[in-house]
């Protein structure tokens, strides 16, 4: 009883084996090639206060200081005297008075920084910052680390190639199945690639 082995697949296998081969990768790479497309918020929020802050005597240089005043009318034997009365009343008044102050310093492409603070008998009473840095959007597109893909190639020689393989990042690698139909001859192809 003879044997034959055969050597060499018919061309309906290698055919078959392609067309498997090119689905496959297809499919393959349409799921690992596609690019993902992610936004990055940065927003940063600081708040604080300020402990209570000690005054600072500076020397009144005028010589009139400005009270509030109220005007006295005085009638005398026809004679009209006004006279204006330091206002004790109003300047306690002023004094116990708490009075809030917001105010933004800048507001550009750095960002948004707000000062309050509280004024009561006289004293700051307690200062606060609000810095609201500008919002950057960062955008940045990954594509996946691994990729297959299939090849097919064809020389003046008369040779066909039928290949796949893979890249990881840059580098590359694949194989190659070439075939000869003239002669019958076949043989295989390693291939080694870098991405730029």
């Amino acid at each position: 009883m003879d044997i034959k082995l055969k050597t060499s697949p018919s061309v309906w296998t290698v055919v078959i084996c392609l067309a498997a081969g090119l689905a496959a990768g297809f499919w393959l790479g349409r799921k690992t090639i596609a690019f993902k497309t992610e936004e990055i918020t940065e927003r940063v929020f600081m708040s604080d206060s300020v402990p209570t802050l000690e005054p600072v005597i500076i020397p009144d240089s005028s010589a009139h200081s400005r009270l509030p005043v109220r005007v006295d009318t005085v009638y005398m034997d026809r004679i009209t005297y006004t006279r204006e009365v330091v206002d004790t009343a109003a300047i306690i008044a002023d004094y116990e008075v708490k009075r809030r102050y917001l105010q933004p310093l800048f507001d550009n492409s750095f960002g948004k920084l707000d000062v309050g603070f509280d004024v009561q008998y006289n004293r700051v009473d307690s200062v606060r910052y609000t810095f609201i840095p500008l919002q950057t959007v960062r955008t940045v597109t990954k594509e996946k680390a691994f990729s297959p893909f299939v090849s097919v190639s064809y020389s003046t020689f008369g040779i066909t190639g039928f290949g796949a393989g893979a890249y990881y990042n840059r580098w590359g690698a694949g194989y190659q199945y070439q075939r000869q139909f003239l002669t019958g001859l076949s043989g295989h192809g390693v291939t080694v690639f870098y991405r730029w």
